[in-house]
């Protein structure tokens, strides 16, 4: 899925947040009163003062979300994410669809790798992924992005916890999956808030530690992360790449 010197695996993608306008649609300006000789009272002090008109009230716009239109422009491009690696990413791949291949393993587990479609529930209204290496047939860096668009926070939240659930972190350190023809280790893991988990695979048929590293978090109507693959330790990477995701998402 993740092969370091061909290309092997399919995952990840890009998004932008809309803003809203203050809807205006039927409100109408108010003329202010004119004042004639008729309205004038007769004698100073036996009249009451005219009323003043009240103004229709504006709706409250509705919640900031990301939509369909933005999606790819949240996700990292090419060049931003080489300038964060220190190179240059000449091969990509995306999907709008997610993967539905099989991670084998034990069961609790077999979800600690990027989200399949089993995982993400069927409330999920727009998903993008985004692939990129060095190189199509050698790479140092292999970099995945995944943005999955919900209608609401709720449902989001809902489907990060379903796709990510608690019981994995603690049970699954060391737990061996086959993802398509590659065997992964679970070197490190760690679930820091309901709303986000991290996580590290070994490859184990490498003689060299060969890592992905995972990065996944679910703020407002959006579950997102990133994963990044390489020798050495590639957690700042990672998380530099998913804290750019999770900036361009509103609150």
């Amino acid at each position: 899925m993740r092969y370091r010197m061909a290309l092997g695996c399919v995952v990840s993608a890009a998004m932008l947040m809309t803003g809203c306008t203050q809807p205006s649609e039927g409100i109408k300006p108010v003329a202010a009163p004119s004042t004639t000789t008729a309205d004038m009272p007769m004698t100073a002090g036996t009249s009451a003062p005219q009323s003043v008109p009240t103004t229709t009230k504006a709706p409250a716009p509705p919640p900031l979300v990301v939509t369909p239109d933005k999606i790819e422009s949240v996700l990292g491009s090419r060049a931003d994410i080489g300038k964060i690696l220190g190179t240059t990413l000449e091969f990509d791949q995306n999907r709008s669809s997610p993967p539905t291949d099989a991670v084998t393993g034990p069961p609790d587990c077999t979800n600690l790798d990027h989200p399949r479609a089993a995982q993400l529930g069927s409330e999920w209204t727009t998903y993008r992924w985004n692939y990129y290496r060095e190189t199509k047939d050698q790479t140092s860096y292999i970099v995945g992005q995944v943005a999955v668009l919900y209608p609401t926070r709720e449902e989001a939240a809902a489907a990060f916890a379903q796709a990510y659930p608690a019981a994995a972190f603690k049970t699954c350190q060391g737990a061996e999956l086959t993802v398509l023809d590659q065997h992964w280790k679970i070197s490190s893991l760690a679930q820091t808030s309901p709303t986000s988990a991290t996580w590290a695979q070994l490859q184990t048929t490498e003689s060299s530690p060969w890592h992905c590293f995972f990065d996944f978090r679910t703020k407002n109507n959006v579950l997102f992360g990133g994963y990044l693959c390489q020798y050495g330790d590639g957690v700042p990477g990672v998380t530099t790449i998913t804290d750019r995701i999770a900036a361009w998402i509103p609150q």
